[in-house]
């Protein structure tokens, strides 16, 4: 919940490096990472891990939303604005169900950390694919 306090920092840094697309992928290797963290350790680790996952949170939120007038012509930058959501409520739904099931078919809280860091891996794999004009 802090992330979304911060909002304005991710924006005013990505406003000055002006390079997105690395961000997100930063961001989202950062999130990958940390996710494989949280249910391997504790202490000052399990801290560390959760700071970033708070900054993170907000920088993507905030970046895929900067994205589309880039990486579309300006006439399909509402649709893209559309599918953004779609998905992003798409994925709210299948990412919660899909990790209910991991719990359930494994009874290990760690197993859905490991999930939800395959779906931020997935989303680094996406964006390398996207290119900006």
């Amino acid at each position: 919940m802090v992330g979304g306090l911060i909002e304005p920092l991710p924006g005013f840094i990505s406003d000055r490096i002006g390079k997105r697309m690395l961000l997100v992928i930063i961001v989202l290797l950062g999130m990958v990472i940390c996710f494989s963290l949280i249910s391997s350790f504790g202490g000052g680790v399990l801290v560390l891990a959760l700071a970033f996952l708070g900054l993170a949170v907000a920088f993507v939120q905030l970046l895929q939303f900067a994205l589309p007038p880039e990486i579309l012509i300006p006439k399909d930058t509402a649709l893209g604005f559309g599918i953004l959501t779609a998905c992003t409520q798409l994925g709210i739904v299948a990412g919660t169900f899909l990790t209910g099931l991991v719990i359930d078919a494994t009874y290990d809280l760690g197993s859905p950390l490991f999930t939800i860091a395959f779906f931020s891996w997935a989303a680094v794999i996406f964006s390398l694919v996207l290119k900006a004009r």
